[in-house]
């Protein structure tokens, strides 16, 4: 899979060095021996291998001193961020580059590195997050409704079904722009949605999207037959990550959610998903790293289950005993879709109004942030009596005529 134009740089990058012999190994290793290739973790290794070789000699056999003469050029540079900081994930990716050209020559890092220095290093944006920093769920609800409000009429709908497909997933940004609406099936309860691999994440196919369920249909009913991917631009293009990004910012200053939103602000649904799926157990430990795309005891998981705090912990003992009786917050039911009285189309959590007749919703199952709209409540009891009635015809086998 390819994103960002990968496949034709990747082409560009193999014309021009194709005679580097140092290369050629590297291109075969990586096609061979890397688990769920895709062109964008292939493109990045040989360019940085490419970027090595402007300034360093002598690889095609390599030696200790030179191998450590490579890594202390690296380790001493300054890849510069947005936020003026050293970028230590570049870093990182150079030095899985330079393990992989050792792999190449059947070397081992151990044996070659600088001593104390290993392949992968804590960033910055990997540090363990509080888990009151996450986005629970009352706080998903008060952030998809108001990403409706700061958009346009045409992109509110498609903003709200991204973002809440984003946590239900728990897929990096990057899989859930590569959906293709092909991969998608709508049934009456879930939509299953198929997300490629990216990354290091392995494709998971049919994904049965609960929560997010309402709020995609209705927004998959509005698409066009011929569109390519699930979530597009106005122009008919793949949404981008700069457009999203930007659009979370905003939503999260208006909102004035106490979460960490830094840094990576997209990553934080894939963070909140994956803990709070874990504290609602919706699934056991292992078929949760499946669901999220992590290899088993990944240290990934670890991090995620580091932000369930000791009385989090506590509180599954004392269930497991039978001893639990203090009040706990449901937030299956914070987050379960929401039946219209009036007419009983399903509606997504934080919906405030009904999608199909207008007709307000539960107060009790909206946030407390959410200002609801009453709007008109004879006209949306009307409406309701109205789609009843065309349900009743449509399940009789009538048609609308009879009823005149």
């Amino acid at each position: 899979m390819s994103i960002h134009g990968a496949t034709q740089r990747l082409e560009t990058l193999r014309n021009k060095h194709g005679d580097l012999k140092t290369l050629i190994e590297l291109d075969n290793y990586l096609q061979q021996k890397l688990d769920n290739p895709n062109e964008d973790h292939h493109y990045r290794h040989m360019h940085n291998l490419s970027q090595i070789l402007q300034h360093h000699q002598g690889l095609e056999d390599i030696d200790q001193d030179t191998f450590q003469d490579v890594m202390a050029s690296i380790e001493k540079s300054s890849y510069a961020t947005r936020t003026d900081k050293f970028s230590k994930s570049t870093k990182n990716k150079y030095r899985k580059t330079l393990d992989y050209l050792l792999k190449t020559q059947s070397k081992n890092w151990e044996d070659y590195a600088l001593p104390g220095v290993n392949i992968y290093q804590k960033t910055n944006d990997q540090d363990t997050t509080d888990k009151d920093q996450l986005l629970n769920p009352e706080n998903l609800n008060t952030f998809l409704q108001k990403a409706g409000e700061l958009s346009a009429d045409k992109q509110s709908l498609r903003n709200e079904a991204f973002f809440y497909t984003l946590w239900n997933t728990a897929a990096r940004t990057g899989g859930v722009l590569q959906i293709r609406l092909e991969d998608v099936t709508v049934s009456s309860e879930v939509v299953e949605v198929t997300v490629p691999s990216h990354k290091d994440s392995p494709k998971r196919e049919n994904l049965p999207l609960y929560f997010a369920a309402p709020v995609l249909k209705r927004y998959i009913n509005s698409l066009p037959k011929d569109q390519e991917y699930l979530f597009e631009s106005r122009e008919g293009q793949r949404l981008g990550y700069a457009h999203l990004r930007k659009k979370a910012l905003q939503t999260y200053e208006e909102t004035g959610l106490d979460v960490k939103f830094e840094g990576q602000p997209l990553h934080l649904f894939r963070k909140s998903f994956k803990t709070y799926a874990s504290i609602m157990e919706l699934m056991p430990p292992g078929e949760l790293d499946i669901w999220t795309g992590h290899a088993l005891g990944a240290t990934q998981i670890k991090r995620l289950y580091d932000r369930r705090d000791t009385e989090t912990a506590g509180r599954s003992m004392r269930k497991s005993l039978g001893l639990e009786t203090e009040d706990r917050k449901d937030w299956k039911k914070v987050l379960a879709p929401q039946k219209c009285e009036s007419c009983g189309e399903k509606n997504s959590s934080h919906r405030p109004s009904c999608y199909s007749c207008g007709g307000v919703l539960k107060p009790e199952n909206l946030p407390d942030q959410v200002k609801v709209n009453r709007g008109d409540p004879e006209k949306a009891e009307l409406i309701g009596k109205i789609k009843s009635m065309r349900k009743l015809i449509k399940k009789m086998d009538l048609e609308e005529d009879v009823i005149k």
